[in-house]
């Protein structure tokens, strides 16, 4: 994975079933790479995944609402990006 500062989060959707909800997304570097073993938290709950090696993740069983999505990877700046 290329080591840039900047994490994007693309095809973030939340499909609601009753009063909960997916999350799915892909990460990516700067340059448009897929990033991998990126950790995504959803804010203020115990929600997380780790992009796979396409940078995919999905999050399950998310309460409906909007939130703040959380990338971190280690020796990056974490990125925020919020989710309704």
């Amino acid at each position: 994975m290329s080591r840039l500062l900047f994490l994007s989060f693309f095809l973030l959707s939340v499909h609601a079933f009753g009063q909960t909800g997916t999350i799915k997304g892909k990460v990516t570097t700067s340059d448009g790479k897929s990033a991998e073993f990126v950790n995504i938290s959803v804010g203020k709950t115990n929600l997380r995944a780790v992009a796979d090696e396409t940078g995919e993740y999905t999050i399950h069983k998310v309460p409906v609402g909007t939130y703040v999505l959380v990338a971190s990877f280690t020796g990056l700046v974490p990125q925020n990006s919020t989710v309704t």
